[in-house]
């Protein structure tokens, strides 16, 4: 016992590594350190005490112990208090199902991190948090960006295998401000193919105003899935878009449908030499994924064997190689390539020689 006071002494150490070891070193004693932990969150310094709440967030077996004693800790009148004990519960998961009532209270919380550490808790709880529902669709129109991500996720998390949420999801994307309409196709997003229901409302709202909300109903149809597929023209619409985080976006949807988006080469070939690196990475993503259909892109593609960025580089590289058996007719050009007299020319021309196997 007093080696592990010892350590629970230590947890607040301000030298990482030295609290990092006592964490494991606690973890690797396990059940028998609970009641020292539990003590020590009556007394000492609130740095200590939180460092404590934290550390039983470790113990799922001990979740019968553990759990009324960090709900208690959701009314302390320290907020890192507060902030550590709903980290903790969500640590322990569905064996904190208990601590629902305590950290639906806390979501109003005037401590914003208090407040996305119990929303991120409820989530992580699941399908016995259902209750707090109602609480966390009104987060979805919170002023602080975290506290509506944070809720967005939980509801998906809470609702992850039951559509009975989408329908009032779906009324929350007519809501006037934009945030909780963002929020919305958020959650829906994290549905996946539980929400495959709402993609052609999502489709009407790709006409909304707000960036954002495109944004996130796009990417809500890579989220869904082949349910989704009947988004597969708009989302051809949207590789023109002119914002480059929707064309971004468009792209990276369409990779799940693989050979299914074979309509959309047309459009993304001419991406491959968009000015926003990502862009150009998520267009030859897509085309990759596509397959045989998109190789009618190799010269765009080879071009990127030059870009500058690695990542570039490396995903025209896996493009050649994917589409190997389909690169027959392209030969004749990359065998020209090799006897450029610029270095990086002849030497890409190799790189995706060798990535087709020829």
């Amino acid at each position: 016992m007093p080696h592990i006071l010892s350590l629970i002494a230590c947890l607040a150490d301000h030298d990482e590594e030295v609290s990092g070891a006592v964490r494991d070193s606690l973890a690797e004693i396990g059940h028998a350190c609970v009641p020292a932990l539990l003590g020590h969150l009556a007394s000492g310094p609130p740095v200590g005490r939180a460092a404590a709440a934290r550390m039983l967030g470790h113990f799922k077996m001990s979740a019968t112990l553990v759990v009324p004693v960090l709900s208690q800790c959701l009314s302390d009148t320290n907020g890192v208090m507060r902030q550590s004990a709903a980290i903790a519960l969500g640590q322990l998961g569905p064996h904190a199902r208990e601590a629902v009532p305590h950290l639906q209270r806390i979501i109003i919380d005037s401590q914003t991190s208090a407040v996305i550490a119990a929303i991120a808790a409820l989530g992580k709880i699941g399908i016995d948090a259902q209750d707090a529902i109602p609480q966390l669709l009104k987060q979805l129109a919170h002023s602080e960006h975290r506290v509506r991500d944070a809720a967005a996720i939980a509801l998906s998390q809470i609702s992850s295998s039951s559509p009975e949420i989408v329908p009032e999801l779906i009324q929350l994307l007519f809501h006037r401000e934009a945030n909780v309409r963002a929020g919305a196709a958020t959650a829906l997003a994290g549905l996946g193919s539980v929400a495959s229901s709402a993609v052609p409302m999502l489709i009407q709202h790709l006409e909304d105003p707000n960036v954002s909300v495109r944004l996130a109903i796009v990417n809500a149809f890579k989220q869904i899935g082949p349910g989704a597929v009947s988004a597969i023209p708009r989302l051809i619409q949207l590789l023109q878009d002119r914002e480059w985080k929707i064309r971004e976006a468009a792209s990276r949807a369409l990779i799940p449908y693989g050979q299914n988006g074979q309509r959309a080469v047309p459009a993304l070939i001419p991406l491959l030499s968009d000015s926003q690196g990502r862009v150009r990475l998520a267009a030859i993503e897509a085309l990759t994924a596509i397959g045989t259909a998109s190789r009618h892109a190799a010269s765009q593609a080879f071009e990127l064997l030059l870009d500058k960025h690695p990542s570039l580089r490396e995903a025209a590289r896996q493009y050649f190689e994917k589409l190997s058996g389909s690169m027959g007719n392209f030969m004749p050009y990359l065998n020209e390539q090799l006897t450029s007299t610029e270095t990086a020319r002849s030497q890409a021309a190799m790189n995706a020689i060798t990535a087709i196997g020829h």
